[in-house]
């Protein structure tokens, strides 16, 4: 424990982005299809918090088969690997793409991307003793590699 850091959440400033889970407890005439009691997730500077108001263009619906905790998580990790591949690599169908850290949650979401793309997928697996995540990232992707990086 010398070595870790600990992070104080109520010092993080309202321009960090971050992932949010909630539910909607107050609906406007612009809410569209968001209704009082909906699951959501969302992406913004938002600062830690118990509520707030925000746009519901800037939130989706969380489907009922999905569980808050994951959902929770999945926000800036594919917003990441989206933007990552297809807005600065411009990753196309059947291009080759090898994903470094595989089994992380930015590397799943690359590997969604890259089949929702119609990429040629590699990965490189470096979290060898999370059997769970392994696993899913040996699914998921077609060539794989465990390796032991620092």
């Amino acid at each position: 424990m010398a070595n870790e850091t600990i992070q104080d959440f109520m010092a993080l400033d309202e321009t960090t982005v971050r992932d949010y889970c909630g539910e909607v407890v107050e609906v406007g005439s612009n809410a569209g299809k968001l209704k009082l009691g909906d699951r959501i997730i969302g992406l913004g500077c938002v600062g830690v918090q118990t509520s707030f108001k925000t746009l519901a263009t800037t939130v989706i619906k969380i489907p009922d088969d999905l569980g808050s905790e994951d959902a929770a998580s999945m926000p800036l990790a594919y917003a990441t690997a989206f933007y990552c591949l297809q807005e600065l690599a411009g990753l196309k169908k059947n291009q080759s793409v090898l994903i470094m850290d595989a089994d992380s949650a930015v590397g799943l979401a690359a590997i969604r991307t890259c089949q929702m793309i119609g990429a040629d997928v590699s990965c490189l697996l470096t979290n060898v003793f999370d059997l769970k995540l392994k696993f899913l990232a040996l699914l998921l992707c077609a060539r794989h590699r465990a390796s032991r990086l620092p």
